[in-house]
């Protein structure tokens, strides 16, 4: 399963602030990269992980400045972290939700994580890309990732019943078969002398 690829592109604003393109480079299906710059009419890029998806590697990269960088991990006195996600309709801020692990790239130009994706029932996570730059100025970025979560039992369990009842009838026909041809088969030689 290959890493969903994405490249954030920031452009500094005359003011200090900064804005952000975010581009999806590989969506399923081998379509042509999603961009988007966060506004209303071209909003960020959101991403779907399947059902029965497990452990999909996400692989998120700065290009075209060199001086920004995904934020510290936070430190007890100030919150922070390249991520922060949570399932929508939660507030947003420090913390990620249990379903991403292995958040590594604070402090640098990279960062990659794993979503686990073994949730029972669909959900959407709203994350959040926490940057900084020069002057220790702050920018986010903030798309959806909709995890479509693990084979649900129930399916799982239904596909076990309907093979233990096909196995269950092949054995009955098997013995039954067996036990017929013991009545009906050939007739004992010696029974006539």
């Amino acid at each position: 399963m290959a890493d969903y690829e994405f490249e954030a592109t920031p452009t500094v604003q005359q003011n200090g602030g900064v804005s952000w393109e975010l581009c999806y480079m590989n969506p399923p299906g081998g379509g042509a990269k999603e961009c988007g710059d966060g506004t209303p009419t071209s909003p960020y890029p959101n991403v779907e992980v399947p059902k029965g998806n497990a452990n999909q590697s996400f692989h998120f990269k700065i290009v075209g400045n060199s001086q920004i960088t995904f934020a510290p991990d936070s430190t007890p006195t100030k919150p922070g972290g390249p991520i922060w996600a949570h399932e929508k309709g939660k507030t947003m801020g420090p913390g990620v939700n249990s379903q991403l692990k292995d958040v590594e790239g604070a402090k640098k130009q990279e960062l990659k994580l794993v979503d686990k994706n073994n949730n029972k029932d669909e959900m959407t996570i709203h994350y959040q890309l926490n940057f900084v730059g020069p002057g220790d100025t702050q920018s986010v970025i903030d798309p959806d990732i909709k995890n479509g979560g693990k084979p649900s039992f129930h399916t799982t369990y239904t596909a076990a019943m309907v093979i233990g009842a096909a196995v269950l009838v092949a054995l009955v026909v098997l013995v039954v078969r067996n036990f017929r041809g013991r009545e009906s088969g050939p007739s004992d030689i010696n029974r006539g002398a």
